[in-house]
Order: structure tokens, then sequence, then C-alpha cells
């Protein structure tokens, strides 16, 4: 629907309105109409009362309401178009639109916005609108057209139909022309103009509807004429004292009735005369003038009456002189002579319009109702260089203001200074003189002036720090390189940085302050100077609609601080120990006299000498100013930490007067010294659970303890956290040492260890305890290892798992060495970092379990994972047993030989087993043959850095060359994209010579460069490129230019092609090999991406490789699909998917796929596709799905972002759209990716029932009572049988709460 007015108000008051000022101000001979009429002010009267009462609802001015009221418009017309909407013409000019009726679709119970409607006044007297007759609304809000729902036009009657059924009658008036001379006035401010009329009718009754605010108009009646009337309309323009309420200009309505009962009126435009005066940021000039001066004169013996544009005074001044006066240039001007006392460009307008500029002679004539408006154009430039006859003004890099002054014609064309108008012309000015001789040890003083620009950046900066970037680090080479670099991130994102200090008006200043120029138009800013320092100060003018801004734009200045002086009389300063000192801090009071201006401190543990501890106390900056003492008063607690008691520390202080005198202090302190209470004390019991670690101690009855300290491993704990009894005896006192533990309680009750395990096993644990008592003093150390017994007798004995094969995967660098069982049930997963060699074996030797190079990696890394319940069981402790490799009979065996895992419920158990046999992709260390290098020695090439062979990506290679020896072999390298990601590479390579071709197994390159090269003479190409029978081909070292031909962006050049740099062999065409199906052993399934019409289905292999088909189906879904009709989605359809030495997984090719549904709740996928040349085939049934009793899943889609949990967990919010289900899942920080904030792939077996005890890559909790289910809110206690596994897009959490198990479900 259009929408004609913006307010409801608009549209009920101008209709209702309307219609009550034409029955109040129209009169008729007809009887009838009469009737009509006062049957109309009856039905106004309660339509007055309507709106009266809706004043309040509808949201506009009362005072418009109240001037439609009192008879100021009238209807005109009323217009119908070809679709049926009506338009209500009113005397002003406005309109009311009145819609067609239209079908109406809107939806039960929501406010219509189209006609029919229902409308009514409640109680209240507010009207409501419905579209069903039952719910009804406020009218606030509702589309305004549809309140007028209708109006008939007969015999000149208006008949208008509201939407609640209540109508009115008014007369419709004529809109005539206004037969005058002019159809618009131009009157100056009290003046009265007169312009006769005529009206060709018999006029009944005349009078003047409406004039625009502050505004006077009448009607006179000099003479009768047959058949019409002849009239004289006098307008005269609002008081002066009232011209900032007036309105300047508008309409004057003349409404008249004839003596056949016609109701007519006319309008005539009027406006207030004066003057305008624009200048544009170029110096462009434009004066307007409607002031025209009307009088009488004597030119022999003649009286003349004049009528002439007002002939105002120009002139155009300095700013500085214009502000240096407070804007009163009357004051400079001197009546006398008829000029200024200040320099000035001015004259009389009509001095001097003609030679400036392009301005007609003719248009400066006024001729009454041809040419009434006289329009002036020059710029500032041409009327200085025209009026300036003393040449005391200079135009280029100045502001100035310029003036306009009318005349007044009747006081001998006097300057009306009260009507002077003024308009600022700055041009961009930026000056900044440093005043030396006013320098001190904290500040700088300027001369500053800061004109024409939209804001000011100023930027100090220490010499130093610039010399740094350019001459240590080689960052920049300038000065003016070093700001631009910044302000180009600044002006590229202005919401991201900033450009130094922001100055947002003019500036003109003598003598500033460096801190009040940085804060001229802040209320905050913050930055120190320090003493005998040189200064750049980088000066940037924001232009206004500007953008090609250069270095040229930087305005860069030096200035410096003075340097300190000693003084005569040390200024006093105490430094006094306080309450806060301890064991492990020095915490003292410094108190300064009053007439200390800066304190600058620091704390050293060595002493030294006095200049170069002023030095150093300045350089760190660490200080307390006049505005701190001011604050806090000259009194401050400072403070440092040590790493032992009795521990000495220096503590400098320069303290400097508001004149720059200085006295420097450098105070030597030291941390309490530990005092031992002689007291004899012992553990007396300790009693295990597998929750807690109650001890008990004994010796202690009489005495005040303020804590007790602890310690508590297994001696089988992480080696990290390890201590010996030795360690142990600072315990007492040494609150630096996180492994100690506090507490007020007495039995002490331990909940966790120091090697944060939150729960107890049976073992031998390590016990120590120290205590701290309320005097101060500290006890000794108490140590034992205590016997957690289990129950039931001796411990089981480990499970023995019999590996059958094994398989390296994942980089030589870190590879994983996977162990499988029989039918796959278990797989060993043993992560040997560092440790195989680039020639892809394992060396015979021990490998320890740990965190380090040349380690079986621990820490989530080397696991054993169940098949049965997809999750790792058991993770290897670091620290515990080792791992023996040997070659025996042709075979590798591996002997994991007494070590130490975490299972399910972080209990540790051992672990020992034996793999003899091969391993996939690695070869036996007695197999490895001393690789043979090729001889090959290159004297030219050829190189192309946008290859466009390869239709990946957009098409380009990213780079390929040839190596050329002295018989034209030669060694081809090129780079591709790879069909994976945007940002995988492919390498190929081959070597062609007479004797035949070497395509290679294994290439390291890099793109021809200038790395390596001495001069441009020379280009530098580095190739390794080896067979699978370790023979290789190698070169990395510089050709000359000369010998190097760039084939240019976009060659297609290959050997043997027409564009060839050189005579190649002929490539002999190579036998196409028929292409093999590969069986791929998919042993489960599950889904990655999920939602409308599109479900990414992975297929796992037993050896954890998997592939994801994209479907175009939601779920599973019988049928027969295929990337040729779009069915399946291949860029998302991957080959080894989430492996590493695929990069992530290789985009398919083609696929081809029939889902069949076998209708016992299981499906069987048959599917086929190729990727990297090669076709591969997956023939799965999926598992038969429990059809009672089974998991409720939900689909959560909206993710409401992540957030800190603690200091060492993140969580993130997932919700569906109404709420009724949502989670905070939470992991260690380390298992969320910060570019994505979305947990890595990972399978969380481990729940745990607080955050807090999240510790390690498998654990996982909720932030308590976030788990909401079908709108039940659920406590962690309530969760039991929780895991998560995420694919590092999508995440799926399966937990039992209210003894049902739920799948909530996320896919980003």
């Amino acid at each position: 629907m259009r929408k004609i007015y913006s307010t409801l108000k608009s549209v009920v008051a101008a209709t209702l309105v309307a219609a009550m000022t034409f029955a109040a101000s129209c009169s008729y001979d007809d009887t009838g109409v009469i009737n009509q009429i006062e049957e109309i002010k009856v039905d106004l009267e309660a339509l007055a009362q309507r709106v009266t009462a809706l004043e309040n609802k509808l949201q506009t001015e009362v005072e418009n309401l109240q001037a439609l009221i009192d008879g100021q418009v009238v209807i005109v017309d009323v217009e119908t178009d070809a679709e049926g909407n009506q338009t209500i013409k009113l005397s002003d000019g406005s309109t009311i639109t009145v819609l067609a009726p239209v079908e109406c679709t809107c939806e039960p119970s929501t406010p219509c916005q189209c006609d029919p409607l229902e409308y009514r006044v409640n109680a209240d007297g507010v009207l409501e609108v419905s579209p069903d007759g039952i719910n009804w609304v406020a009218i606030t809000g509702v589309t305004p057209e549809c309140v007028v729902a209708n109006v008939v036009v007969e015999d000149g009657i208006a008949t208008i139909t509201l939407a609640d059924g209540t109508s009115f009658k008014t007369a419709v008036a004529e809109l005539v022309e206004f037969e005058a001379a002019k159809s618009a006035i131009y009157v100056k401010a009290a003046e009265t103009i007169s312009v006769p009329f005529a009206i060709n009718d018999a006029v009944e009754d005349i009078n003047v509807m409406n004039q625009p605010l502050g505004w006077k108009a009448t009607i006179e009646v000099p003479t009768r004429a047959v058949g019409g009337m002849d009239y004289v309309l006098n307008v005269t323009g609002p008081a002066k004292d009232f011209l900032q309420y007036a309105e300047k200009s508008g309409k004057v309505s003349i409404h008249f009735n004839t003596a056949a009962g016609a109701c007519k009126v006319m309008t005539v435009d009027v406006e207030l005369a004066a003057i305008d005066l624009q200048v544009d940021k170029a110096g462009n000039i434009t004066i307007t003038n409607t002031m025209v001066d009307r009088y009488e004169r004597e030119n022999w013996g003649q009286v003349e009456y004049i009528e002439e544009f007002n002939n105002f005074y120009f002139a155009v001044v300095g700013l500085d002189d214009y502000e240096a006066c407070g804007g009163d240039l009357e004051s400079v001007y001197n009546s006398n002579w008829g000029e200024f006392n200040i320099p000035a460009a001015a004259s009389y307008i009509q001095n001097f319009f003609a030679n400036v500029g392009e301005n007609d002679y003719n248009n400066a004539i006024f001729v009454d109702g041809e040419n009434e408006k006289w329009t002036v154009n020059f710029t500032v430039e041409e009327v200085i260089d025209y009026l300036d006859w003393d040449d005391q003004m200079t135009y280029e890099g100045n502001s100035f203001v310029v003036c306009v002054i009318p005349t007044d014609v009747n006081n001998y064309g006097s300057l009306v200074w009260d009507d002077m108008i003024a308009v600022p012309f700055k041009q961009l000015s930026i000056s900044l003189v440093e005043n030396v001789e006013n320098r001190v040890f904290n500040s700088a003083y300027f001369d500053v002036t800061l004109r024409g620009a939209q804001s000011y950046h100023i930027y100090p900066v220490s010499k130093a720090e610039v010399d740094m970037y350019i001459n240590e680090y080689q960052y920049y080479a300038s000065v003016q390189e070093y700001y631009w670099a910044m302000l180009e991130s600044f002006l590229a994102e202005p919401n991201w940085y900033t450009f130094g200090f922001k100055i947002e008006s003019d500036v003109v200043e003598e003598n500033i302050a460096l801190a009040d120029l940085l804060a001229y138009t802040s209320e905050f800013y913050h930055y120190e100077t320090a003493p005998a320092t040189e200064y750049y100060m980088c000066i940037f003018a924001l232009e206004e609609g500007r953008t090609d801004y250069t270095m040229e734009d930087l305005h860069i200045y030096e200035f410096a601080t003075a340097d300190l002086v000693e003084a005569e009389n040390p200024i006093e300063a105490t430094i006094v120990l306080n309450e806060d000192t301890n064991l492990y801090a020095i915490n003292v009071d410094v108190t300064v006299s009053n007439n200390v201006n800066t304190v600058y401190y620091g704390w050293f543990e060595e002493e030294m000498p006095a200049e170069d501890l002023k030095a150093e106390l300045i350089r760190k900056a660490y200080s307390r100013t006049e505005d701190d003492f001011a604050e806090s008063g000259y009194t401050f607690p400072l403070g440092t930490s040590v790493d032992a008691p009795k521990s000495k520390r220096y503590l400098g202080l320069l303290v400097i007067d508001a004149q720059g005198n200085y006295t420097l202090y450098n105070e030597e302190l030291y941390s309490k010294e530990v005092v031992m209470n002689e007291a004899d004390f012992s553990i007396e019991s300790v009693e295990f659970t597998t929750e807690a670690v109650t001890v008990t101690l004994a010796g202690l009855e009489d005495l005040e303890v303020k804590a007790y300290k602890y310690y508590i491993i297994s001696v089988n704990g992480d080696s990290y956290y390890q201590k010996t009894e030795e360690e142990c005896q600072d315990i007492a006192y040494n609150s630096n040492d996180y492994k100690y533990r506090s507490t007020e309680e007495h039995p002490i009750v331990i909940t966790y260890t120091s090697d944060y395990k939150y729960s107890f096993a049976p073992d031998t644990y390590k016990l120590a305890v120290g205590v701290e008592f309320a005097d101060g003093s500290f006890s000794k150390c108490v140590y034992g290892e205590y016997e957690f017994a289990a129950e039931g007798g001796d411990e089981p004995e480990a499970p023995v798992y019999n590996f059958v094969r094994a398989k390296q995967t994942g980089s030589l660098n870190d590879a994983n060495i996977q162990f499988y069982t029989e039918n796959d049930e278990y797989c060993l997963v043993l992560d040997m970092y560092g440790i195989v060699t680039a020639e892809r074996y394992i060396p015979e030797g021990t490998y320890s379990f740990g965190t380090t190079y040349a380690t079986v990696y621990c820490y989530n890394y080397s696991y054993l994972y169940d098949y049965s319940v997809n999750a790792k069981i058991l993770k290897f402790i670091e620290g515990y047993g080792e791992v023996k490799v040997s070659e025996v009979d042709g075979k590798y065996r591996i002997e994991v030989i007494d070590a130490k895992c975490l299972d399910a419920n972080d209990q540790e158990v051992a672990f020992s087993a034996v793999y003899e046999g091969t391993i996939e992709n690695l070869i036996l260390p007695s197999e490895y043959v001393a690789p043979v290098q090729i001889e090959f020695t290159p004297v030219r090439a050829e190189y192309d850095l946008m290859f466009d062979l390869y239709e990946y990506n957009g098409g380009d290679a990213e780079y390929a060359f040839w190596l050329y020896d002295e018989n034209n072999n030669y060694l081809e390298a090129i780079c591709k994209f790879g069909p994976h990601t945007g940002w995988d590479y492919e390498y190929s390579a081959k070597y062609v010579s007479t004797a035949g071709e070497m395509v290679f197994a294994s290439i390291q390159t890099q793109a021809p460069s200038s790395y390596n090269c001495s001069s441009d003479a020379e280009k530098y190409f580095s190739i390794k490129a080896s067979m699978t029978d370790n023979s290789y081909i190698m070169f990395s070292d510089v050709l000359p230019a000369v010998a190097v031909n760039y084939l240019g962006e976009g060659s297609t050049y290959a050997p043997g092609s027409e564009n060839q740099g050189g005579e190649n062999p002929e490539q002999p065409d190579q036998p196409e090999v028929p292409g093999e199906v590969v069986e791929l052993p998919v042993i489960a399934h599950a889904f990655g991406y999920e939602g409308s019409m599109e479900t990414e289905v992975i297929f796992m292999q037993g050896d954890m490789n998997s592939h994801v088909v994209d479907f175009r189906m939601t779920g599973i879904q019988a049928g027969t699909y295929t990337d040729a009709d779009g069915s399946i989605i291949l860029g998302y359809s991957k080959y080894m998917a989430g492996n590493s030495e695929y990069g992530g997984g290789v985009i398919m090719s083609s696929a081809n796929a029939t889902i069949t549904d076998n209708g016992d709740t299981t499906f069987t996928f048959d599917v086929t596709f190729v990727a990297e040349g090669t076709t591969y085939h997956i023939d799965y049934t999926t598992p038969v799905q429990e059809q009672e009793g089974g998991s409720s899943e939900v689909v959560l889609t909206v993710n409401k972002g992540t957030a800190a949990a603690d200091g060492y967990s993140t969580y993130i919010h997932l919700s569906d759209e109404s709420g009724d289900n949502q989670v905070k899942f939470v992991a260690e920080n380390t298992m969320f990716n910060e570019v994505t904030n979305f947990p890595y792939e990972n399978t969380f077996s481990t729940w745990q029932s607080s955050v807090s005890y999240i510790f390690g890559s498998s654990h996982f909790s909720f932030i308590n009572k976030s788990l909401v289910v079908d709108g039940t809110t659920y406590a962690n206690s309530d969760v039991s049988n929780a895991s998560a596994v995420c694919t590092g897009t999508s995440l799926t959490i399966t937990f039992t709460v209210g003894g049902a198990e739920h799948v909530f479900k996320y896919s980003m």
C-alpha cells in the first residue's frame, strides 16, 4: 500500500478539520444546502470532540490541528484514478489519499495494512482497529491511509466516510487563479506591499482565509465594475522582533462567495525579501538579493518613484581580524571615510559586481513582475584581487570572513549593521612552532594554527622510538614512511584504527602546552613525556569529502623537553616498609613533600650508578604525577615480589619539583626472613577414599595456626609435578610454589592432587605438610608416603591385546603408528614424534613416553581406541614405560613395556603389548638404501609464474619451470593448485632425456626467485626430485639472468609447444593405464552437515580414515544420486576427509550412488566415486536402529557464541530456535579453534560434572543448569552417560537425563 501521510493524526486531522473549516467559511442561498450544512455542524461537533479525545494518541502537533479548525484550508477538488484511488486536494496544496478497497490477505489477530478493516472508538475515546471484529488493537502502527474509507462528490458537496462508518459532508470550493500583475510577492520585514487584483464575478463576501505565521494580509475594495470587482491585497511582512519565530514564506489564501452561491479560493505566494549569502569550500560566492528599495526622489523638478535592488555593502576581512574584534565590524569601520580600519576588500555591490566574475549588468535592474531576484557570483580570490587596493591581504593559505551589510535607503544609504550576514571561508592552514625558551622537563609549548579541515590528528612519538623502527628494525626508510604506514591503516579502517589525538575544531593558540593541545576537544587524554627527550610531532588534517591523501599530507615537526637539574637542597622523601611486606614481597609507603610534581620509580636487583639509575627510571617511565598527588595525597604505596625470603632489592626514586629540580634516592630493602617455630607435630592419620584424602595432625593443640600447607601426589603421578622430600622443606612458607595447597581447616580434606587428579585410585602417595602460625612463624616439613590399598585383594591384570597389522599415517616428522587387532576391534596409536626418518623407517632403539621431540608423544596423542564405543579408552601417561623397536626375521618387533595409561574414569592402569610384522607405508631399517644422485647440471632455464595448463580454481597453476643441461636434457617442475581447497598445492616433476622419461615420486621445490642472488643478473632455482628407488636429482643454485627466459604471465608454454624457448626432445606418447576400482572397507557411518535438503554422510574405515559424500536429501532417503544432476554436491564430497596427508581431504571429481531402504531400519549405500584419477567403491549397510527406548534427537540451529567458562576452559552456547533445547558445552581452551570459535575435531569421552574438573582433551562438561531439554532445565548432577564427537564443523552430544537418552546435533 502506498503511504501518503507519515502519521495517522495527519490524515484524521486533515480530513475532519477540512470539513469543519469549510462549514464555517462558506454560505449558500439554497435552503437545502443550508440545512445540509446545519446537519454537518452537528456531525462535526461530535467529530471535533473525537479529535480532541484522540490528540494524546495521534502523534502530531495541536497547533497544526487548530490551524485547520480555524479555517486555513478548504477542499478544492477530489480526483479518482483508474484504479479507484481518490485524492482530496486542499487549498494549501496538500492532499489526502483514499485508497480503493483491496482484498485483504492479513493473518488473523494481526493488525492489517489493507482494506477492509473494522474501526471503533473505545470507552476511553481511543480509536482501535480490528481485522476480524474480535481482536482489537490501538491505532498506533496501523497504516494511516486506511482511516478514510470513501469520499463521494455530488452537486458540489463532498461526503467523506471514515473506516468506522462515521460520515460527514462539506462543500467543495473552486480554486481560481489570482488575477494580478504578479503571482508571488517579496516583502521586507515590517514592509507593506499593495497588490491590485480583479475578480470577474459578482462577489457577495470576501476575506483573507490564511496567511503565514507572523504575516498580515487585508483586502481593500476601491472600485466596483460591471460583472466584477477590483481589489487591492495589502501584505505586511513580519515585524523585525518576530522574525525568529515567523515563517519566511508561504501562501496567502483569499476566500469569497459569489452571488450564485459558489465558494471559491485563490492563493498568492509570499516570501520574506532578504539577501542570502553562500560561500562554498572552494571559495565560490553566491549572493541572492530580493530586497527592493522603494522611494521617491526629485530629479530636475520632477518627482520620480524608484524601485531598485538594495545596494548592500560587501566586505572580505581576515578571519583573525574578525575574531579579534569579536565579530563587531562596526567598531572597526570608519563611516566618515567609508572604509575599514583593518585590512579589507570592501565596497558597495553596485560599484564592482560587473567587474568580477561573470555578472550581467541587466540582472541588477529590478523590473516588477519580471526580474525580482538578483543573483551575483564571484570568488573570494577575485574579490581580494580587485578590491584590496593597498595589497594588505594575501589569499593563498589564509582564512577570511565574507560579509554582506544591507543599506538603509531612507537614512542616506547607511549600513544596517544589525542585519549583517557573515560567512567564514577557511583554507587549510597548518602551522606549529615550538617556543623553545619555554621548554620544561615534562612539557613543551607551541604557537599553533590549525584551520580549514574537518578534524586534525596530532601524533607525537619520541625520536628514539622512530629511529629504532628505521635504523634497528629497518621497517621503514624514513620518518615519513613510519607515519604513513599508520595513517594508511587509519584511512582504510577508521573505526578500527586511530592516528594520534583527534581535535575536532580549529585551533589558533599562542604558547599552548602540549597536554592542552592534545586534549583540545577531548575530555580525556593520556600521553606522558620524559625529561630531556626529543620528539617528532606529525599533524594530519582530515578534509571533508577528500580521500586522495598522499605522504605529502603529513606535516612533521620536532620538539623536545628540558633536562632536569639536580636540586641544591634535597627534595624530601621518606621510604617506610609497611605491613604488607612478607617473605616473598617488599612493600613500602613513600611520602614526598607537597612541592613535588613528579616521582619516577623502579625496583632493581643490583645497585646502579646515579646517572645510570636516573636514565633507567626515566626510560621505564613508571611515575606518579601532580594529578595523582592531588587525587590521593603525597603518600603512596609501592611494592615488588621476590623469589625467596630475605631477598634484597633496590628502590630507585627520582623526585622532581615543578621547576624541574630533582633528588635521586636509591634505597636498599629486604623481604622478611623466615622465622622457624620449634613446634614438634606429626601426621596422626591419613584416610583415603576415591573422592578425598583426610589428614589429621597431632602436636598442635596449644598453638594458634593461621594456615595448613600440603602437597600430595601419587608416586606414579605426572613427573612434571613430582617433588622430593628435600624439595618440600619450604612447604610451610613458600607461597610462590603453585604445587602447594593451603587451607585453614583441620583435619585437612584434600579433593585433588598436586598434578590435578580429581579422584584417588589405589596407589602410593607422597604427602608433605607444613604449618604457618598466627605469630608469623613457620613449622618444619612433615613428609611421608602412604598407601591407598585396593579393596578385594590383588590388582586385576591388565588386558592383553593381540595386534595383527600396522600402518603409518600422518607426516613422517609426527608419524602415527596404528596397530589393529583382529576384526579391527581396537586400534593402538603411538605418536612417534621426531622418530621416523625421512627415509620412511623407524630406527631400532628404545623410546620413552613423553611430551618432547624424539619421544612417543602423550597428552592424548598416543592412546588405545575402542571401535565398539567409538572412543579413546586408554591414554598414555608421560614418564612411564618405554617402546622398544627392533628388527627380527625381516619384521618389525614393537614392544610396549611397563607403560601406564588413564582410563575413561581417569584411573591409572598398566599397559604392555607386543607386535611383530610389517608396517604399511614404512620400510624396515635393513631395507634402507642410501640415495644415489643423478648427475644433472643445468645451464639455462625457462619459467612461467602463471601456468595455464590446468583447470583448477580458475585455470592457473602457481608456477612451472624447466632446467636444461648442455645436452638439452631437461628437468620439469610444476606447482599447481590442488582440487581440495584454494590453498592446497600439488607438485609434479619429470626428467626427460635421450634415454627416456623419469617421473618422480616426491618433489621439494619453490618458485624461481631472487633469494640468494647477489644481483638482478641472477635467478635462483631450487628442486629436489626423488624416485621410489631413492635416486634423485637436486639443484639449488643461481643461473645467470641471460640464461633464463621468463615466459610471462599467462603463458601456455610447455616443452614441445610452438613457443618453447629451445629445442626439446619430443615427448613419447604414454600408454593409457586401464582404470582400477579400489574397494574401501567402510565399517561405520556418521553425519556431518545436516540441513534442509542436504546431508553429509561420513563413511568411516577401520583404519580411522573416512570419506564424505554430500547428498541432496534430508536425513537418509532411498534413491539414485549423481553429481551430474546436482543430487551429489562435489564441492563438499571428499576422499580421505580430515587426513592431513591429503590436505584435509581430496575433492571428488565425480560421484554416483544408489541408496536402498531395506525395510528393517537399515539402508545400503552403493557409492562409486573418482578422486585424483582413481575410482573407488563403497558397499555399506547401516546398522539396525532401536525402535523403542531409543535416543531423542534434536537439531540445534542457533550458535550464540563462545565465552570463557574459567581461566582454562571455554564454552559454546548452542540452542534451537525456540530455546526449549539448549546447552553451554565446555572444553579446554586448547580444544577451540581460535579462527572459527568452534571445537577442533575430537572425541570427548570423559564427562565431568564440574567445569573445574576438566583436565585433558577428552574432558568436557556443561555450564551447570545450562542444559535445557524440551523446556526442562537440568543440573549437571542430573546428567549421565555423556559423550560428544566434534568433526571440526559439527558437534554431536549424547547424554542421559530423566531416564532417557538424548542427542543434540549442531552443524556450522
